[in-house]
């Protein structure tokens, strides 16, 4: 046990390489260390926060509901999948590894697709996070609101870099 976290995990890479904003890449880091403050890891530290899910209000919260098993979570997947013909992002069954999970996800895509799969995951999981924080503090929005940030997010992304390489 003493020697878990010695070793470097090699597909951090994925994260910190990703054609995404560092503040995307430091969220997804966050994210998949277990570190955003969800309401299982505020009431293990002692904190006060309501247990059930902001998004589905149904379930316990952690990172893992959030991102992967909860329905409001699911049905943006869905949509994302749907609508940018990415395969394989709805999750199957109930996930209690984050980072299994994510690296599940970008396993299936070929080469070719790898950069742009990475960038979609980043920024629906971004977005997924932004609307829990919204529900607690601000209004909520429908799941195609969340699909639709998360793809003005990858399109602003590309025009950027289609921008940097013409000059």
């Amino acid at each position: 046990m003493q020697e878990i976290g010695k070793h470097p995990d090699l597909r951090w890479n994925r994260v910190w390489k990703g054609k995404v904003e560092p503040t995307r890449k430091f969220i997804l880091w966050l994210l998949l260390q277990r570190k955003l403050p969800t309401s299982d890891r505020i009431i293990k530290r002692g904190g006060q926060a309501d247990p059930i899910c902001k998004l589905c209000f149904t379930r316990p919260e952690s990172h893992s509901h959030l991102m992967a098993n909860c329905s409001y979570s699911k049905q943006v997947w869905q949509l994302v999948q749907n609508g940018s013909g990415q395969t394989d992002l709805l999750c199957q069954g109930i996930t209690t590894n984050i980072k299994h999970w994510w690296n599940k996800l970008l396993e299936t895509a070929d080469n070719v697709d790898t950069i742009r799969r990475n960038q979609i995951i980043t920024y629906t999981a971004w977005n997924i996070r932004k609307e829990h924080y919204r529900r607690i503090f601000y209004k909520a929005k429908s799941p195609q609101q969340i699909v639709d940030a998360a793809m003005q997010d990858v399109a602003l992304l590309s025009q950027t870099v289609a921008n940097e390489v013409t000059e």
